[in-house]
């Protein structure tokens, strides 16, 4: 087979006289360097099993190489189909967000990972953070609606939905309480964060 570029499918006879023939055709992918080819096989090959199936293609991983290569064989529609199913999982679309500086983004990991393992478990989507730097990133990767619905839930976390209200200085006072004792009960009943600020007059 001809080579393939790094992170690029090519296309190559293997037949050039029979090009009705089945698998008359092949694709090579190049895996990203240090990618598990296990989430292309699946459990007992399952995954690779459904994709052949799916697509009408047959597909081979070779795992000996880093970067591994998988191979698919078939028609153009068929190549077309697996390629698609093979490339979700190899380089799934992904969305990064960028938080605001200085963001504590302990609040999107949670403790022990509880936070970021749930986002993650609802939406279906994969979600790394990047805290290295100011601001810090997070990318979302999976299909479409996943990457969508884990969107949602960062973004309630990274840049909740906000209201400003205005009020003179003596409901202010009262808003806050005996040191700061109403402020933090109306925290604590409504679970949001409220900030007086009483130095804009």
């Amino acid at each position: 087979l001809e080579e393939a570029t790094p992170g690029e499918a090519t296309r190559v006879a293997t037949d050039p006289k029979s090009a009705r023939a089945p698998f008359s055709m092949s694709s090579v992918i190049e895996c990203p360097p240090g990618f598990r080819v296990a989430a292309l096989i699946g459990p007992k090959g399952s995954q690779i099993k459904s994709m052949q199936e799916e697509s009408g293609a047959k597909i081979s991983i070779d795992s000996e190489s880093d970067p591994a290569k998988v191979t698919i064989s078939g028609d153009d529609e068929q190549i077309a189909a697996a390629q698609r199913l093979v490339l979700a999982i190899v380089r799934p679309p992904s969305k990064v967000i960028e938080c605001p500086p200085g963001f504590r983004v302990a609040a999107l990991i949670g403790p022990k990972g509880s936070q970021i393992k749930s986002m993650q478990e609802e939406s279906g989507a994969k979600i790394s953070i990047d805290s290295e730097r100011d601001p810090a990133k997070v990318t979302i990767s999976g299909d479409d609606e996943q990457i969508a619905a884990a969107q949602r839930l960062v973004l309630a976390i990274v840049h909740p939905p906000s209201l400003q209200l205005t009020c003179d200085e003596d409901h202010a006072r009262l808003l806050i309480g005996p040191g700061g004792a109403t402020l933090k009960n109306i925290e604590a009943e409504s679970g949001a964060r409220v900030h007086v600020d009483t130095a804009s007059g």
